[in-house]
């Protein structure tokens, strides 16, 4: 027998005997899997890890008059893996934490957060991908039921891209970027920071009636230092996502004789240079459009090169008092001090770096 056919009736030997077994193996039905499509990290009274999870079970209907298919059920351990544990335990079904797209923590556990980050992400538990965002209160309140929009914590991610002006634009922190920043320790992790409050409104046909609603405002960041957390709000916010977000961000604008305007960046380019290991030239190019204005005029006859220049000032200022305000509170914002160390070896003091900053705009 040649050495091919030999070859080709191993292999085809060992292919049926991996189809025969396969056979064999457990698998988890469909119907018996949780998807989880949301998580809420608390620190509980005994000051344990409470990890909450909201489930969907698949197969299950949530469409408009059907009752709701989500649950959320709460895991307490020393860890989060004893947390997770205990949700599985907990759980009818078997948790799949593969599609969570949003994990929420409470102020108060921000402080082991970075720890309970890495473990989620570097055991390959959650995704990459998946939003973090910081909250004020307990996180696992805002996995309830009063939560519009088919009750999923999406509604969270869906509600950044309404507060644009606030936040200038800025991106959410994804699980991987957060874990990243923390270990590398070259640039300052931070977190969207969301306070709720109620609000009486009409739920959106999912078969519910009219109750207390929760409105989230995410105009604000959370840093979380050695020595306990920073909050800054939106005039921080703002010049951070005007300065690393890609596109997305609002400029308002106000002139004289009470007009105003407002622009959206389309897209943001950023170069930056070096000198003498204590100054950072940085130039940043924003394509904008026109969005909404007062003026009595046709588009075509605004004085376009006016404009560039008023929302190029504003943006400056914007983000002067973002560096500014935080630099106070001794938070390199915009990890000036980690970018000269890495080409210098070694940064100058905070206050003693010179930062130079160029903006341009031009209208589309």
């Amino acid at each position: 027998m040649s050495y091919k056919k030999s070859k080709g009736i191993l292999t085809l030997f060992l292919v049926v005997i991996l189809i025969v077994f396969s056979q064999w193996i457990p698998q988890i039905p469909i119907y018996e899997r949780g998807i989880v499509v949301g998580c809420a990290i608390d620190l509980s009274d005994s000051g344990n890890v409470a990890l909450s999870a909201q489930l969907v079970v698949a197969g299950s209907s949530s469409g408009p008059g059907s009752k709701s298919a989500y649950a959320v059920i709460t895991g307490e351990g020393e860890s989060v893996i004893s947390a997770l544990t205990a949700i599985a335990k907990e759980s009818a079904v078997v948790p799949s934490y593969a599609h969570c797209d949003t994990l929420l923590v409470s102020e108060d556990a921000i402080e082991d957060f970075k720890q309970t980050a890495y473990t989620l992400f570097g055991r390959g538990i959650f995704s990459g991908d998946c939003q973090v965002i910081a909250v004020k209160g307990k996180a696992k309140d805002a996995l309830g039921e009063s939560v519009p929009v088919q009750d999923i914590s999406a509604f969270y991610i869906n509600r950044v891209l309404s507060i644009k002006e606030k936040n200038g634009g800025r991106t959410t922190v994804s699980l991987k970027d957060f874990v990243e920043d923390s270990i590398s320790k070259k640039s300052t992790p931070y977190l969207p920071y969301a306070e709720s409050k109620k609000d009486a409104v009409a739920t959106q046909g999912n078969g519910s009636d009219s109750k207390d609603k929760y409105i989230f405002d995410i105009g604000k960041i959370l840093v979380p230092m050695d020595d306990g957390n920073i909050i800054f709000d939106s005039e921080v916010t703002q010049g951070v996502g005007l300065v690393e977000s890609k596109s997305g961000g609002v400029v308002f604008v106000k002139m004289e004789e009470d007009k105003f305007f407002t622009v959206q960046v389309i897209r943001t380019n950023q170069s930056n240079s070096y000198e003498k290991g204590d100054t950072i030239n940085s130039y940043l190019l924003y394509s904008v459009r026109l969005i909404e204005h007062n003026f009595k005029t046709h588009a075509t006859d605004i004085d376009y090169k006016k404009l560039s220049g008023l929302v190029e000032e504003e943006i400056r200022k914007k983000i002067g008092r973002s560096y500014s305000t935080a630099l106070d509170k001794g938070v390199d914002i915009f990890n000036l001090a980690s970018r000269l160390e890495k080409y210098y070896g070694s940064a100058p003091k905070l206050g003693d770096i010179k930062w130079n900053l160029s903006v341009t705009v031009r209208f589309k």
